[in-house]
């Protein structure tokens, strides 16, 4: 702000009115504002522009006032009113100062205390000029209210004359008294009887935040709506309809009836809902009401059950029916190639997508809405971004829905639709989404985002010097899996611990130790607008065998991102289905994958001695011995007790600290568990290999890993000691304290601060416990003694210089020290988040605050001294890095970043879950993510979008199955899941998992591969 501007401001500052000067009008603007990333963009909602005349609110506001006798104009605002001053240099201000924590009455009461006539309007509602001449009621006290495109009422205005004014000003300061945040919907109710009147003028102001009303609310004069705009698609064939409300129905059903039978002489017909609860219309809530097919127009009792069964089907789940709900009645389209729902709003963030929720296989034109079972496709797209990479169905439904939104000027619309076999598109219906969220941050800066994360893509997808491979795709669940440890939107300061630890050199340097190729300085873990990705080119690399000629591996490399774009589905599987990262008994396999690849019979020999130098090495311990992996993680320990005591005085000391734990952590944690992941891995391989192709059987697969212990089942047998008092409290968290349900969020309590939750021993009293008794006695080599001479047979077929004992040693090792190991170097974890809230209480930092900045900044005051200015500096990056998060969790991103294109248009994977053990198990669903302690999980299966070692705690409970949307059949839940022979369906991907939201009860069938409602 200029010195000139300043003095304006200042000048302009009212301080609440004498008895002299009343204004006649107080605009009172919200307590929010548009949100930019850069705060100076940001701006009261006063100055937000409609998208069609491009016009700011406040000359909609005022012109619509021009009309009255001008006495004057108060505004009263908080947030950037200096911008309101900017662009309206004329208007008197009142800066209230503490807005956020005070309502509209508050504000108004600032700006009036005369008894003349007032009006009162709100500032971020668009106003026609009719409004304030309707506003008038001669004497007393007139609100005017208008509704929500939900259907709410929203008092945005009131006009009060000087009679009834004290009767007013008492009213709302005894609100005020009462409650600080009362609006005007509260003095509205509290005034009635008395002199006030209440004035609908729903069809001239709309809140400018409602983007349906909004439109309806501009171009009502155009008679622009949605019944009036679907005969104009160019992009659709409308289909001829009849639409009645219940109450019609209900008064004259005859009169319908004929009227259906004339207009469709032939059938067959659809019978389907649409009410007022679809407005609001989610692919999770597919299937609320009934869509009958196949209605014969000429046979009245099947038309009128039909219909009957349909307005029953409103009452559902005890939803409350309404006379306005109406049936739709249209001719059956059958033999489609594609069909189903087109939203033109993310429903879950209000961010700009266009989301298509599809049926491309039965043919049907009802699967999607009547929430049937079937194989369904999800597409997102962004408006005016590329999508010619997408299927010709999805490009002709989009294009639909760009129309739509064009010609009805709304851009939340709900489309049915179906294209035929002659690609022709059939639109079904459509209406607006009500109830949508609005974007928190400006789409400018959404947009803008967007356009970051494609040209860092196209940075990283280009050829580099020190990686293979001409080009990169990008994964959220590949190698390390960042999105099973993190989820999908992780805060920055988890994010960046993730990547300083794991994703930066510890995973390269940890693979060259063992004979991989080097590609350090190569980073692991990228961030994409926020989101955890691996570069998979970088990771493909790291499992080359080291000394591979560099032509074998180049055409490898290429050959494995080629066909990972072609089977999407596998990139949770690289390390079995893409990869050639050990010799094992599914050789056969990987060599006409690499004969394929167009490697001669040579180089595929070549690459064979490779594996089997490497194989031999890692399984018979010449490198990097597995006891002295486990040396390292002592040493881990030693110095951690010893950080313990060093002082914690200053803000350098717990800096310090914090830096001194997490390097230790890398150093002796991380490298020495990346490798024990790495052997693990290697001895799944073996295991699976010698089991599909006959040398063990499934059972004997199975029975392996049951008797493998590891800290899961140590901590089930300690909770079962502790509740049968013969282990205490004190020993429990000291053992198991440090580990918290998302690892990485410092938000996320640990164990020792959930006691309750975690360590309940009346639950543990009341369950059986028969579950968390070893279920094998013997010890994997009695398990597979009796396939001991064939499994060095096999292994000897492949020139593996292999003993049994070797092996089984190594499985049963590999495995074991892999869990024990990620539960060692999680203490320094800990350890470290906690040192961070012990920091922030030093300079006044909330947990939730302290998650928005970067690990590197804590290191900083370790080496840096402190002062005052660091504070500002801090909370600056907070707010910033706040907002960024915010459009973070609104960007939606495909699981396999295959182009720059999929950035803004993609197809949601789908994915085959990996199933862990062949039982079949039917009972109750739990979301976990969705429950609050205390939790019920007895007898139930539980779905988690992603579970890391901190959720060990579920099973101490007596649950019968397991489901997550994320992991890979090597992550840490299908260990644990096999080590309980829990079923489950791990890494289930968000088709399935979301489609299976709402219903009460599930089934898992590993021996045929299913997972289904019931």
């Amino acid at each position: 702000m200029t010195k000139q501007q300043h003095n304006n401001f200042t000048n302009n500052l009212a301080e609440p009115p004498d008895r002299e000067s009343a204004p006649a009008v107080i605009i009172i603007e919200p307590a929010e504002g548009t949100r930019r990333l850069d705060p100076q963009k940001s701006q009261p909602h006063s100055l937000d522009r409609d998208k069609t005349f491009n016009k700011p609110v406040m000359e909609w506001l005022l012109h619509a006032l021009k009309n009255l006798d001008d006495c004057g104009i108060s505004y009263v605002g908080g947030y950037h009113i200096e911008k309101v001053l900017q662009s309206y240099p004329n208007l008197k201000l009142i800066y209230q100062k503490d807005r956020l924590n005070q309502g509209d009455l508050v504000s108004m009461l600032l700006a009036t205390d005369k008894p003349l006539e007032t009006i009162i309007v709100r500032a971020d509602v668009l106003y026609l000029p009719k409004f304030f001449l309707n506003l008038h009621s001669g004497q007393g006290i007139t609100f005017g209210n208008v509704r929500t495109s939900s259907n709410n009422q929203v008092t945005v205005a009131m006009r009060v004359r000087s009679g009834s004014f004290d009767l007013f000003l008492s009213a709302a300061k005894k609100l005020v008294k009462k409650d600080p945040l009362a609006n005007f919907n509260d003095l509205q109710q509290a005034l009635i009887g008395n002199t006030s009147k209440n004035v609908d003028l729903d069809d001239l102001a709309a809140l400018i935040t409602d983007k349906v009303k909004i439109s309806q609310t501009v171009f009502k004069g155009k008679a622009q709506t949605l019944d009036h705009i679907a005969p104009l698609a160019k992009e659709a064939r409308v289909l001829a309809r009849e639409r009645f409300s219940v109450a019609r129905w209900e008064n004259n059903a005859t009169k319908i009836l004929v009227s259906i039978k004339k207009a469709f002489p032939k059938g067959p017909l659809i019978v389907r809902s649409s009410t007022t609860s679809e407005d609001q219309y989610e692919f999770s809530a597919a299937g609320a009401f009934d869509s009958i097919l196949d209605v014969d127009p000429t046979n009245k009792k099947q038309l009128t059950n039909a219909i009957q069964q349909v307005i029953n089907s409103f009452s559902r789940n005890g939803r409350i029916r309404s006379t306005k709900d109406e049936v739709l009645i249209q001719p059956q389209v059958e033999g489609l190639l594609s069909s189903g729902v087109l939203l033109t709003e993310d429903p879950r963030s209000g961010a700009p997508y266009l989301i298509i929720n599809a049926d491309e296989t039965t043919g049907r034109s009802d699967l999607v809405t009547s929430g049937g079972k079937g194989n369904l496709k999800t597409y997102y797209a962004l408006p005016g971004h590329d999508i010619s990479h997408l299927p010709q169905t999805a490009q002709k439904t989009f294009k639909l829905g760009q129309e739509m939104m064009a010609l009805s000027h709304i851009n939340t619309l709900n489309i049915e639709y179906g294209i035929d076999r002659n690609s022709t598109c059939h639109l079904f219906q459509i209406r607006p989404l009500t109830n949508t969220k609005n974007l928190p941050i400006a789409e400018d800066d959404f947009f803008d985002m967007v356009t970051g994360a494609q040209e860092f893509i196209r940075s990283l997808m280009r050829p580099r010097n020190g990686v293979l491979g001409k080009t990169s795709v990008l994964g959220s669940m590949p190698d390390w899996n960042p999105v099973e440890m993190l989820g999908e939107t992780p805060n920055p300061l988890a994010l960046s611990i993730y990547q300083t630890l794991i994703g930066d050199l510890s995973w390269a340097k940890a693979r060259a130790r063992i004979g991989y190729r080097k590609v350090d300085p190569e980073a692991l873990i990228v961030s994409v607008a926020g989101r955890p990705y691996v570069d998979v080119r970088a990771s493909l690399n790291s499992f080359l065998p080291d000394g591979l000629e560099t032509s074998i591996a180049e055409n490898w490399i290429n050959a494995n991102i080629e066909r990972l774009c072609q089977q999407p589905h596998l990139h949770d599987k690289i390390e079995f289905e893409i990869a050639a990262t050990c010799l094992a008994p599914d050789w056969p396999q990987q060599a006409k994958r690499m004969q394929e690849a167009g490697l001669s019979p040579e180089q595929i020999e070549t690459f064979k001695f490779c594996l089997r130098e490497l194989t031999q090495n890692i399984v018979n311990g010449s490198v990097e011995p597995i006891i002295d992996l486990q040396n390292s993680l002592n040493i881990l320990e030693d110095r951690r007790n010893q950080l313990i005591e060093e002082p914690h005085e200053t803000v350098a000391d717990i800096a310090r600290h914090i830096r001194n734990l997490l390097k230790d952590c890398q150093n002796y944690g991380i490298v020495s568990f990346s490798i024990l992941a790495r052997y693990a891995f290697i001895a799944m391989t073996l295991l699976r290999g010698l089991r599909d192709c006959g040398v063990i059987e499934e059972v004997e697969f199975e029975n392996v890993l049951l008797g493998i212990p590891t800290v899961a089942s140590r901590f089930s047998e300690d909770m079962l000691a502790y509740a049968e008092d013969r282990l205490e409290l004190d020993k429990m968290i000291e053992r198991y304290g440090h580990l918290r349900p998302h690892s990485y969020d410092i938000n996320s309590p640990n164990y020792s601060s959930d006691i309750e939750q975690i360590f309940n021993k009346q639950r543990m009293l009341k369950s059986t416990c028969d579950h968390l008794q070893a279920p094998v006695d013997k010890d994997i080599a009695e398990v597979l003694s009796d396939k001991a001479s064939n499994i060095e047979k096999c292994f000897s077929d492949l020139g593996l210089n292999i003993s049994f004992d070797k092996f089984i040693d190594f499985v049963r090792s590999a495995i074991s020290a892999r869990e024990s190991a990620k539960f060692q170097f999680m203490r320094n974890l800990n350890d470290a988040l906690e040192n961070v809230a012990l920091l922030g209480e030093k300079i006044g930092f909330s947990r939730n605050q302290l998650a928005f900045i970067p690990i590197d900044e804590y290191f900083r005051l370790g080496t840096d001294s402190f002062n005052n200015a660091q504070t500002s500096y801090f909370r600056r990056m907070v707010e910033f890095n706040e907002k960024r998060w915010v459009l973070t969790c609104a960007i939606r991103l495909p699981e396999l970043i295959r182009t720059v294109n999929d950035v803004s248009a993609f197809e949601v994977i789908l994915h085959q879950p990996n199933f862990v053990t062949h039982k079949c198990v039917r009972a109750r669903i739990v979301w976990l993510d969705d429950q609050k302690p205390p939790y019920d999980l007895e007898g139930a299966i539980v779905a988690i979008r992603s579970a890391d070692p901190g959720y060990d705690w579920i099973f101490s409970h007596s649950l019968v199955g397991l489901l997550t949307q994320y992991g890979g059949i090597g992550s840490h839940m299908s260990i644990r899941a096999a080590e309980f022979s829990l079923p489950a369906a791990i890494g289930c991907g968000q088709t399935l998992f979301e489609s299976l939201r709402g219903c009460s009860e599930i089934e898992i069938d590993g021996q045929n591969g299913t997972v289904k409602r019931l």
